[in-house]
């Protein structure tokens, strides 16, 4: 569902290390090519963080980042990829 985020989406992210924390940030740049790691389509994204630099924070530390794409009513999360499916099928 990349074509659902946009840069300047505000989300937050939580590392493994430390999940208890969480940090607020803004999406600054979507890189155009994405990468296969376990089966999955993976997109890069670079974010600029409202937190102060935490002295643990180590280059390739994991994490999961949640992003905020905007309200969506039941009917459509619940369809939106059975409707995509059938699109794609029928060609429309």
């Amino acid at each position: 569902d990349i074509h659902e985020v946009a840069v300047g989406n505000r989300g937050e992210m939580a590392f493994v290390g430390r999940p208890e924390l969480t940090f607020p940030f803004q999406l600054q740049r979507i890189e155009p090519l994405s990468t296969i790691y376990e089966g999955e389509n993976i997109y890069t994204g670079r974010t600029g963080i409202s937190a102060e630099k935490i002295l643990w924070w180590r280059p390739g530390m994991q994490g999961v980042a949640k992003i905020d794409v905007g309200e969506r009513k039941v009917l459509w999360i619940i369809s939106h990829r059975m409707v995509d499916y059938l699109r794609m099928l029928l060609w429309w």
